[in-house]
């Protein structure tokens, strides 16, 4: 029975089906070949290229708990409630609760509103939001497209990371603009601990009311994220916190935290970066690696806590 069960379980040099299988075994009796349960980790989607896509929160997937590799968006992502203020926002996926997102290309326009940053939600060329306790990995993926978030948490690539997970060798040249804090151009924020932010670049302006950066807008928020790494990352773009956002006929003014890396490091470290771009906030155009006092304006760093590491990186 073992031999006829690998027969069909396990590869090999026989070709045969399951006719050939059944002309062996028949009359000889019960037997019990094989039971098992199986569930996918990956699916692979072929490279899909499709048109407008209104009203939905993604294109490709919705709700992500498997991986996703070499696929390619075209259509307009816009999220049902956008004017609502609803995030979750992604150009291939939406909410990612675990596994990998791979090669992936979104060349659409992206929109979202997220209402408040304690919405945990975000607006991402790639992934909208990363879910908390989400493990995996996002690598390899391109951004072209305008990504475009009447609220909070905007980025190139992903909109908020909240799980512990390396993002690597993603680029972004699109235009990323949040229209309140937290925008990035290859992610917007991320306030959790052991993530990996390496070898991406960022070639498109990104524009925000404050915490901006050419690679991400906020690295930490409320305490220190010692173990959070942004390292052999390069920046391109130019770089602008606007200090002040007019939405929903409300004014709101805030001192700029801007980066050419990172808008703000709390706790956490960046290294062997490089920044190329500009980097400008409503009083002026920043100069220095890091400036500590107000407005927070700097060509790597923006704003640092005293537990952060800025260390070997060019501008």
């Amino acid at each position: 029975v073992q031999s006829i069960s690998d027969l069909i379980a396990v590869s090999g040099l026989v070709n045969l089906d399951f006719a050939d299988v059944k002309a062996v075994m028949q009359k000889r009796g019960n037997a019990i070949i094989g039971i098992g349960i199986g569930i996918a980790i990956r699916k692979k989607v072929a490279e899909r290229k499709i048109g407008t896509a209104e009203e939905k929160s993604r294109e490709i997937i919705d709700e992500a708990l498997i991986s996703i590799e070499n696929c390619t968006n075209n259509a307009i992502v816009t999220s049902k409630y956008y004017v609502l203020g609803n995030g979750n926002v992604g150009g291939i996926v939406g909410y990612q609760k675990n596994g990998d997102v791979i090669n992936c290309t979104n060349n659409g326009d992206v929109y979202g509103y997220v209402n408040l940053i304690s919405d945990n939600q975000g607006v991402g060329g790639i992934v909208g939001t990363i879910a908390e306790g989400a493990t995996g990995e996002i690598k390899g993926n391109i951004n072209t497209g305008f990504i475009y978030n009447k609220g909070y948490c905007t980025g190139g690539i992903v909109g908020i990371l909240r799980g512990k997970l390396t993002i690597t060798e993603c680029s972004n040249s699109g235009v990323v603009k949040g229209e309140k804090s937290c925008a990035g151009g290859i992610v917007g924020f991320t306030n959790f601990s052991d993530n990996t932010i390496s070898n991406c670049v960022n070639s498109g302006d990104i524009t925000g009311f404050t915490l901006v950066g050419g690679i991400i807008g906020a690295l930490g928020y409320s305490g220190d994220r010692l173990t959070t790494i942004v390292t052999g990352c390069s920046n391109s773009g130019n770089i602008t916190a606007t200090g002040d956002t007019f939405i929903d006929n409300k004014v709101e003014k805030a001192g700029a935290r801007v980066g050419g890396i990172a808008g703000m490091a709390y706790g956490s470290t960046v290294e062997n970066c490089t920044n190329t771009g500009t980097v400008t906030y409503n009083d002026g155009t920043a100069t220095d690696e890091y400036q500590t006092a107000l407005p927070y304006a700097g060509l790597i760093v923006g704003y640092k806590t005293t537990k952060a590491t800025i260390a070997n990186n060019t501008y």
